[in-house]
């Protein structure tokens, strides 16, 4: 956004406050206002991208010898959302949690799909040192997506169904 010399809402100064504070937080705001780009933000500045931060108050922080890249596993769960297969679902949730593997060069449990973000997040600690930061986009989307959907093309039982393997997939937090 910056370079293309967009309007830009500055808000980088909170990202040390998020990180240093509680150990969970969950950012709920309405649609259409910001979250992912807080995401991406965050991404970015755990990541040590600094040249995204030229010239904003994170600047120093991020140049200072003392910064710490963290490691980072990002879920955009809108990328698994689309089918009303909860056998899909799954699968594209684990197609996720691969990316993220390949990324950090680590492998994982695929027994399921808990097993395997747990062993992810502990692999990923692991290999980098650092706590892992788990940045999860479009939580609910999966859950969402499905009960959007006209009622003859799912009954309760599969909405129900997709409600407790996202809660079991989220119970490794």
């Amino acid at each position: 956004m910056r370079q293309r010399n967009s309007v830009y809402v500055h808000k980088t100064k909170f990202i040390p406050q998020l990180l240093e504070g509680e150990k969970f937080i969950f950012c709920a705001r309405p649609r259409r206002f910001g979250k992912s780009l807080s995401v991406n933000t965050i991404d970015a500045f755990c990541s040590g991208k600094k040249e995204l931060f030229r010239g904003l108050e994170v600047e120093k922080l991020v140049n200072s010898p003392d910064f710490v890249v963290r490691p980072v596993i990002r879920l955009d769960m809108s990328e698994v959302a689309g089918s009303g297969n909860n056998l899909i679902i799954s699968q594209k949730i684990m197609e996720c949690l691969e990316d993220n593997a390949q990324w950090y060069n680590v492998s994982f449990n695929k027994i399921d799909c808990p097993a395997a973000f747990l062993s992810l997040i502990k692999n990923v600690h692991a290999a980098c040192g650092q706590p892992v930061i788990l940045l999860i986009d479009e939580y609910d989307s999966p859950i969402i997506h499905l009960a959007q959907r006209d009622k003859l093309t799912y009954d309760n039982t599969m909405l129900e169904d997709r409600r407790i393997i996202m809660q079991d997939f989220y119970e490794v937090i």
